[in-house]
């Protein structure tokens, strides 16, 4: 077996899961959840670059720990948690469409 072979040019239609998509034409817009640490900083600069393609949700404010399908995300801000709710991320993109 030889270490050193000759560089192979790939060709895409080997693969079968490339497929190429020309029938689009309009754009579709997705939802865009930022999670983590620094989400406040990264959401904050998308809204300031891009304030026609994203908005932030407005959080649910609760002063405990809940375990509930119906909210996404959750951050412990003080004394207080801010959930984001499947509900208003559903608000979101039914005002885009």
């Amino acid at each position: 077996m030889d270490i050193f072979r000759e560089p192979r040019t790939v060709n895409w239609c080997e693969f079968a899961d490339f497929e190429t998509f020309l029938g689009a034409t309009d754009p579709v817009y997705r939802p865009v959840l930022v999670v983590g640490p620094l989400s406040d900083c990264v959401t904050d600069r998308l809204e300031l670059d891009f304030p026609d393609l994203f908005t932030r949700c407005q959080p649910v404010i609760l002063e405990k720990s809940v375990s509930d399908p119906a909210f996404i995300d959750c951050k412990k801000k003080g004394s207080y948690y801010e959930y984001t709710a499947v509900a208003a991320i559903r608000e979101i993109c039914e005002k885009v469409i």
